[in-house]
């Protein structure tokens, strides 16, 4: 998939130059067009990763699941209550 290939070289050049700078958390995230749905509500996973040198990478065991206030729509793409 061409799209793939332009995000993985967009994380490449978000990471250049920061092993110089000060430890700070970092989130990516690519917005899904047709999310999966939970009682007709979006829903993401929090997830806490450390990933040291090349190979290691170490998942905290606990995670959070969030879950929209309102069901999923696209009439209104503006209401956070539903896209969040």
């Amino acid at each position: 998939d061409e799209a793939a290939g332009r995000g993985e070289q967009r994380v490449r050049d978000l990471m250049q130059g920061v092993s110089g700078e000060p430890r700070r958390p970092w989130m990516i995230q690519k917005y899904i067009e047709r999310p999966l749905l939970v009682d007709q509500r979006k829903f993401h996973l929090r997830a806490t990763v450390l990933a040291v040198g090349r190979l290691k990478v170490y998942l905290h065991t606990q995670m959070v699941a969030l879950t929209a206030s309102r069901p999923y729509s696209t009439t209104n793409l503006e209401d956070l209550a539903a896209h969040a």
